[in-house]
């Protein structure tokens, strides 16, 4: 599934890559997440009428 998300045909373009570090991969993920909970956490406040 990684694969396909990166636009890998092979499985063997995607195995090239699954030895980098897992930190910044992390960290990517965490940033992601913060800007997708921050985005649904407004979404939510502007369909209750709580901001303009």
């Amino acid at each position: 599934m990684i694969g396909k998300l990166l636009g890998h045909r092979d499985l063997k373009s995607t195995a090239r890559y699954a030895h980098l570090k897992k930190e910044p991969i992390q960290r990517a993920v965490k940033e992601i997440d913060l800007k997708i909970s921050s985005a649904l956490a407004a979404t939510k406040l502007q369909s209750r009428g709580a901001i303009d």
